[in-house]
């Protein structure tokens, strides 16, 4: 029974992740080129995820929140979806 759970508990931390990708407040590590690729310091290639902001109002309710840009209403608009 010894050597059935030792061997359950050595087949458990093999399949466990060797690190964890990333937290709340991590430091971010500093990302260079090469080639056509953005890596980390260890060589992964790293993929930036985030969003689009347009300004134009035909992208943001047309004529309802602002329109012929009308720079003060754009920034009051986009403020108010933080």
């Amino acid at each position: 029974m010894k050597k059935f759970r030792l061997a359950i508990l050595t087949v458990i931390i093999q399949l466990a992740p060797a690190h964890i990708f990333a937290w709340q407040g991590m430091p971010t590590p500093q990302l260079h080129v090469e080639g056509r690729s953005l890596k980390d310091p260890h060589g992964n290639i790293v993929k930036l995820h985030g969003f689009a902001q347009t300004y134009s109002p035909w992208f943001n309710k047309p004529g309802i929140k602002w329109s012929d840009y009308n720079v003060a209403a754009c920034l009051t608009y986009n403020k108010g979806l933080y």
